[in-house]
């Protein structure tokens, strides 16, 4: 367990902590007023992610925030929602085995951030999450499998959006309708890089014709260079790189 007393460095401007558990904060935290950058790897909380979220909201600097692999107390396997308040914050990281409630709040300055989860809760607002990421001239996102389009109504411009990574499926229909509502909003995409899983319990067969009918003219009008990774060399998967390929009329050799 850290020692309480950490809560008293209010001169900190980077912290990095790892394989530890952080105490409840005291009523006398004033917070990190001078903190730009946070790093927390399997950093456990066991008085419940409140603590971490008003630890947040007091460093009013913070740029950077990687979270890595926390750990909080679950009631029946159900963790309470805490909000991410950084709204000086650039540079955004979060990864984890589950779900354990994060939401994000209002992002103005963020440059870059990561989303990289292999297990969502099935009542997350994905729409909500990624308006909360639209400011971001870097994104990269692990698209939940899901029998939905998880970001059907999804309005927001991606006004900044030069280099977006994903990792999704083709064989999945929901998957790639997503990957249309944000591509229809990021006119201005130079980068695409495609992380490919295979999920083998279903396969959509999603065609030529399908993918021209989601075609709008402004479509990777900017895209300059396109990577692909994981490829089976499935119908699927040769029509989706297919289509990308055919209309990104500015793809340039590297």
């Amino acid at each position: 367990m850290l020692h309480s007393s950490i809560f008293s460095c209010c001169e900190l401007t980077q912290l990095e902590l790892a394989d530890c558990y952080i105490p409840g904060l005291p009523t006398c935290f004033a917070g990190f007023p001078n903190l730009t950058s946070l790093r927390l790897s399997d950093v456990g909380f066991p008085d419940g992610a409140k603590g971490l979220e008003i630890l947040l909201a007091r460093s009013p600097l913070l740029k950077s925030l990687s979270l890595l692999m926390l750990l909080f107390p679950a009631k029946n396997g159900v963790y309470h929602q805490w909000v991410i308040q950084a709204p000086n914050l650039q540079n955004f990281f979060i990864t984890g085995l589950y779900d354990d409630g994060w939401q994000i709040g209002d992002l103005t300055f963020l440059e870059e951030a990561t989303v990289d989860w292999p297990l969502y809760s099935y009542d997350r607002d994905f729409v909500k999450l990624i308006t909360g990421l639209s400011q971001a001239r870097e994104l990269d996102f692990a698209m939940p499998v899901r029998d939905v389009n998880v970001l059907e109504g999804l309005s927001c411009s991606f006004k900044n959006l030069k280099c977006l990574s994903l990792c999704t499926s083709p064989h999945l229909l929901s998957n790639v309708l997503s990957f249309f509502c944000i591509i229809r909003n990021a006119s201005k995409l130079e980068t695409l890089r495609i992380k490919l899983f295979d999920d083998s319990t279903q396969d959509d067969e999603v065609d030529n014709d399908f993918l021209n009918g989601q075609w709008t003219d402004d479509l990777f009008s900017n895209l300059k260079s396109v990577y692909v990774r994981n490829m089976t060399c499935k119908l699927s998967e040769m029509h989706f790189i297919e289509f990308i390929l055919s209309k990104a009329r500015n793809l340039e050799k590297k």
